[in-house]
């Protein structure tokens, strides 16, 4: 009697410490979704948050959901990286246990991202991203956050191989993603990548397109100015302007 007394008071034990379990790993996952909502505007925010936490305390998904946002987090703060250990770990785990999650997408186009970071120049830093966009078509309602980063990854790779029209082919894909978002940022980075891809071929007409467009963001938004007058100085030492270029570099040191 005693016995039984004592394997029903252990089971009741385990399914109260279990169930107190349970709700402090959703406690937690309410928290990374939290900063999650926030890591794109806030980054440095979301990393002072997650760097007084204890990531060895929680459990694997919940482990695999920090390590992505911290590299998320780290890499929107310039965070310089030496190791893409991290974000390969995390984009194993939903490899293994959760691959219908877009977490496993976030997690396969970051490590791309980390490696291009890292001055990586093999396969290894295009077969992840081009994994991403293939699951990323594939889902039912894909976010266009998701669609940008890896179309404009993808494309800077292609940029930098001097395969100019597949980087085309991706700043495009890119701009309508950040059409979608509607993010005044993500169109300008986007427009400031067609436009060096028109000027590196000396397409000195269609890359006057971009710069006008890129024009119109003057005074708009904070840090982007720098580029444009870059980008402006350049177009009218190409096309024989030097006056015009000369009084771009004069305003560029003013905005340094």
């Amino acid at each position: 009697m005693w016995r039984l007394f004592v394997f029903w008071l252990s089971l009741v034990c385990l399914v109260v410490c279990n169930s107190c379990r349970d709700k402090a790993d959703e406690r937690m996952y309410q928290r990374l979704s939290y900063w999650d909502s926030m890591v794109d505007s806030v980054p440095q925010l979301v990393l002072d948050s997650l760097q007084r936490i204890n990531s060895e305390d929680m459990n694997r998904s919940n482990k695999a959901y920090y390590g992505l946002l911290k590299v998320i987090s780290d890499d929107k703060t310039y965070v310089n990286f030496t190791s893409d250990s991290l974000i390969s770990s995390v984009g194993d785990y939903y490899r293994l246990h959760d691959p219908k999650n877009s977490n496993y997408i976030r997690a396969l186009a970051y490590q791309g991202i980390v490696r291009t970071r890292m001055g990586v120049k093999d396969s290894t830093v295009y077969e992840p991203l081009r994994e991403a966009g293939r699951l990323f078509v594939s889902m039912n309602n894909p976010d266009p956050s998701l669609g940008y980063m890896i179309n404009y990854f993808l494309g800077n790779i292609h940029y930098n191989n001097r395969n100019y029209v597949s980087a085309d082919e991706y700043f495009r894909r890119t701009l309508d993603y950040a059409r979608e978002e509607r993010d005044s940022i993500h169109l300008f980075d986007t427009y400031l990548a067609l436009y060096w891809n028109e000027m590196v071929q000396e397409k000195l007409d269609r890359g006057k397109l971009y710069l006008d467009t890129l024009s119109g963001f003057y005074n708009r938004l904070p840090g982007k100015d720098y580029f444009i007058l870059n980008a402006q100085s350049i177009y009218y030492d190409m096309t024989g302007e030097p006056e015009k270029a000369l009084e771009r570099e004069k305003e560029l040191l003013r905005v340094t």
